[in-house]
């Protein structure tokens, strides 16, 4: 093919996805949808697209959802902004056209992001919530950034089908390792873990840093307490009546 041919042609294809967008631009914000790569975005006011580069859309409702199949994890932001960055998937067949991926996704104003994991279908599943004022999610090294005022919530059934291991709180910034199950907080952290061990109120942590390790179970709580104002109050749930030291009853 010529390069004038070439050249005629991303016009031409550059013209149609330019119709395609306005087109939908003008149905209501509930109904507009644009898959790119393997993510959907919805819900937008005004959306732009690079051709197999970027998206951009904003909107106060503005949602992109993101399946991965492989992690068996289902994720999904919401913002007034948002932008989806794609890369090429150089694990493809030789010759192909290859996989369109989205690799980094950003989010402005009003972050909500959550997360479902289903690691075993017979363990139940493992689910992160959080928001903030900023995000990035590095879906390549499953990581997710969140400037805050940040608020997180996470939950994971306890081995033996016992309840749940809970944490819930507030922090100025918060890293989300969804490879390792890592939630790392920082600046004026405040958060409370529930486990089966521990009465309702749960116990609380507050520091300068805290990292929960979220694939130990019970969960694993790190603190670095520099400014030396953090405190630490571990609860144990009372015994029942008549039981044995081990929780069990005679």
């Amino acid at each position: 093919m010529s390069n004038r041919a070439h050249t005629a042609g991303c016009v031409v294809a550059l013209l149609l996805a330019a119709t395609a967008l306005n087109e939908l631009q003008q149905k209501p914000a509930r109904d507009r949808s644009i898959r790119f790569g393997d993510i959907v975005l919805s819900g937008f006011e005004t959306a732009e697209l690079e051709l197999g580069a970027k998206a951009r859309a904003t909107g106060p409702s503005t949602v992109v959802d993101a399946v991965d199949a492989d992690r068996k994890t289902t994720a999904q932001l919401r913002a007034r902004e948002i932008v989806a960055f794609m890369s090429r998937d150089k694990t493809a067949a030789a010759g192909g056209r290859g996989a369109e991926r989205v690799d980094k996704i950003t989010a402005e104003g009003g972050v909500r992001f959550s997360a479902v994991r289903r690691p075993d279908p017979k363990a139940g599943d493992q689910t992160v919530k959080a928001t903030g004022s900023r995000a990035v999610y590095d879906r390549a090294k499953q990581v997710l950034t969140l400037s805050g005022p940040v608020s997180f919530a996470a939950e994971q059934p306890s081995p033996g089908g016992k309840g749940a291991d809970k944490v819930t709180g507030t922090a100025e910034r918060a890293v989300f390792d969804e490879a390792k199950q890592i939630l790392q907080l920082s600046g004026e952290v405040e958060a409370k873990v529930i486990t089966p061990d521990t009465p309702e109120e749960g116990s609380t942590v507050t520091g300068d840093e805290v990292k929960i390790e979220m694939a130990e179970q019970p969960y694993r709580v790190s603190i670095v307490n520099a400014s030396m104002k953090g405190s630490v109050n571990i609860r144990v749930r009372a015994p029942e009546p008549g039981s044995k030291p081990d929780g069990k009853k005679p």
